[in-house]
């Protein structure tokens, strides 16, 4: 497939997303009658750039890369794809997310990360972070019903 109809079809591609913004890849490919494969060698083929993500709402600290996979990082990295309208991780790890928040925001405490870490703290209503970060993936998930 020579450049031009790639574009052409990454043109359905973008289409689509617009039609239905919380598909992933896999079920856009599925769509189009391709592997995830094939959807992505197009994708390179039409010299797309990979979706970036922007997760700095949700992650405003500077997290080394020892603690990027803590659980708390993680559910809000997963709460910012949700805000985005974007599929990141599986169900179960949005559902988990989502749960996490929930209930921190229930118990009345927010997430730092700070020289100790990765932590719960009680929150300050003015400067709630969890609550917003939730407050956000919420109200896309609203809007995409």
């Amino acid at each position: 497939m020579d450049s031009l109809r790639a574009r052409e079809w990454w043109q359905q591609v973008t289409q689509i997303r617009a039609e239905d913004p919380g598909l992933t890849d896999e079920q856009i490919a599925s769509r189009l009658g391709v592997s995830r494969r094939t959807f992505y060698r197009r994708r390179d083929q039409a010299q797309i750039p990979k979706r970036v993500m922007d997760h700095s709402s949700a992650i405003p600290w500077t997290v080394p890369k020892a603690d990027v996979d803590h659980t708390y990082c993680t559910y809000l990295r997963a709460l910012s794809y949700i805000a985005q309208g974007v599929p990141g991780g599986s169900p179960r790890q949005r559902s988990a997310a989502l749960r996490w928040a929930r209930e921190g925001v229930a118990d009345h405490l927010d997430v730092i990360y700070d020289s100790l870490g990765w932590r719960m703290v009680p929150a300050v209503e003015s400067q709630w972070h969890l609550k917003a970060v939730l407050a956000a993936a919420l109200s896309t998930l609203e809007g995409s019903k």
